[in-house]
C-alpha cells in the first residue's frame, strides 16, 4: 500500500485524509425550493462533525447538488468522489437531510455501506434550533408584477415616435441651411463672382 500524502493521514479503507482541522470546502447547486442558506447551515454542521470524526476534512472541494424528489429521501455519492446528489421530497424533514448528508459524506471520505465510521448522533439532533421534526424552510418566490404588454408597447411606440421627429426637425434644419448656402453660391455663380 502506498504511503499516505505529506500532512494526512491512511485510513484502514486505503483512503488518505488530511490532519488538522481545515474545514471542507463545498458549493451547492440547489435545484429545490428549500432555504438554500438553511442547507448550507445544516450541510456545514455535516462535514464538520465528519471532520472531527476522521481527525481532517476532504481534501477537493465538493459539490452538493439537491434536487427535488418524488416520495422519499434518497442520495448518491461516489466512493471517495468529489460530489454528491441529495434528492428530497416536497416533505423532507430537517432530520431526514442531515442522516442522508452524513450518509452521503461517508462515501466520500471512501466507506462503503456495512462500514461506516459515524452515523448521525441523537444529542445532535437536539443540538439543532427548533425541532429537528421541522420541514426544512421552502423559499416563497416573490411574485412578478403583471406587466401591461399593450400600455407597454404603446409607451414604446410614443418614444420612437419622438425619436423620428428630432430627427425629422434636424434634418429640416440641414436642409435649410444647405438651401440658403445653395441660393449663395447661385448668385455667386451669376453674378461672376466666384472665388
Amino acid at each position: 500500500m502506498r504511503s499516505a500524502p505529506r500532512g494526512s493521514i491512511r485510513r484502514s479503507n486505503g483512503r488518505s485524509v488530511p490532519t488538522g482541522n481545515r474545514a471542507t470546502k463545498f458549493r451547492i447547486l440547489n435545484e429545490t425550493k428549500f432555504s438554500k442558506l438553511e442547507l448550507r447551515g445544516l450541510l456545514a454542521r455535516s462535514f464538520g462533525m465528519m471532520r472531527e470524526k476522521e481527525g481532517g476534512g476532504l481534501y477537493s472541494r465538493i459539490t452538493v447538488r439537491i434536487v427535488p424528489a418524488r416520495h422519499r429521501v434518497t442520495g448518491c455519492a461516489g466512493i471517495g468522489g468529489n460530489s454528491m446528489i441529495l434528492r428530497l421530497p416536497k416533505t423532507a424533514t430537517r432530520e431526514d437531510f442531515l442522516w442522508l448528508a452524513v450518509h452521503e459524506i461517508n462515501h466520500l471520505y471512501g466507506y462503503h455501506h456495512g462500514q461506516f465510521a459515524y452515523h448521525m448522533p441523537k444529542h445532535w439532533l437536539a443540538e439543532l434550533d427548533g425541532a429537528p421534526s421541522t420541514r426544512l424552510v421552502v423559499v416563497v418566490p416573490k411574485p412578478k408584477a403583471k406587466v401591461d404588454l399593450p400600455a407597454k408597447r404603446f409607451a414604446s411606440i410614443v418614444a420612437r415616435i419622438g425619436t423620428w421627429e428630432a430627427k425629422e426637425r434636424r434634418a429640416a434644419n440641414a436642409l435649410k441651411k444647405l438651401r440658403r448656402q445653395r441660393r449663395e453660391y447661385e448668385r455667386r455663380l451669376a453674378a461672376g463672382k466666384l472665388s
